[in-house]
């Protein structure tokens, strides 16, 4: 049995994930998805426990749903947030259940955080969230949860990652998307970035600790490029890209179609 979690973003529900199992499932019938649920109510929290919520509720799951040696192999695949929630819960999984850790896919998930984020409209967006709404989850990702930022959480979990017990990793990422920045989605850092002082070598830091191990043959990076509605308002506040990797369904039906390897 191939279990594929899926992991909504920020103030996100289960269903914002239901094209992706059911372009899975099309392809896929053998494969099992689980929407997870448990975190719906509680992404402006702190991130470490979202993560040990998503543990405990896989946990749960492969108990009442793969008992014995059903389990082949355990994947996650997860849109914004939900990327970096997923790789919170992972340390909380009982080594039986990382054994089994085949395909860590996120979609727009801003890995690196938004220390970088190019538009001014989401960077202030994200400050009246963290300022009228107290979103922790949002402080850590700008990387302000801590005076010195080596010891915010980001820094933290970037060097407890387990990425490389997967088969493979794939981010994707895309340059429309304004709501995750594109370098951080695909772990990546510009020259211009590295030459920042302390904040830029901490992210080169953070990438290089992100992707150890991972083998290059087993790694892929994808960037989607959209036909958009440019008179939307998604598109002027910058958020139509960022759903365009829930709602369209050309993005998961090509990865279904051209990668097997991930999803067999």
């Amino acid at each position: 049995m191939h279990l594929f979690v899926l992991v909504h973003g920020f103030q996100g529900n289960q269903y914002d994930l239901r094209l992706i199992q059911n372009t899975i499932l099309w392809f896929y019938p053998n494969a099992v998805c689980y929407l997870s649920c448990k975190n719906e109510d509680k992404t402006e929290g702190d991130i470490a426990d979202m993560g040990l919520t998503l543990a405990n509720e896989v946990t749960n799951y492969i108990h009442e749903h793969c008992p014995g040696c059903q389990l082949g192999r355990l994947s996650f695949i997860c849109f914004s947030l939900g990327g970096v929630i997923a790789r919170a819960a992972m340390n909380h999984l009982d080594s039986g259940l990382t054994h089994k850790f085949y395909l860590f896919l996120s979609c727009g998930s801003p890995h690196l955080g938004f220390a970088y984020s190019g538009s001014r409209l989401v960077n202030a967006g994200m400050w009246a969230i963290q300022q009228m709404r107290g979103s922790q989850s949002m402080t850590q990702l700008n990387m302000q949860d801590a005076e010195d930022p080596r010891d915010c959480f980001l820094a933290k979990l970037a060097s407890d990652s387990m990425l490389s017990d997967f088969e493979y990793v794939v981010l994707m990422a895309s340059h429309q998307d304004q709501y995750a920045p594109f370098r951080s989605a695909r772990v990546e850092v510009s020259p211009t970035v590295v030459d920042d002082g302390l904040m830029g070598e901490l992210q080169l830091d953070m990438a290089r600790e992100l992707l150890k191990g991972i083998p290059h043959q087993k790694f892929f990076r994808f960037d989607a490029h959209f036909e958009l509605d440019e008179s939307s308002l998604d598109h002027m506040i910058g958020r139509a890209a960022h759903i365009q990797f829930l709602e369209n369904y050309h993005v998961f039906r090509t990865l279904c179609s051209v990668y097997p390897q991930f999803f067999i």
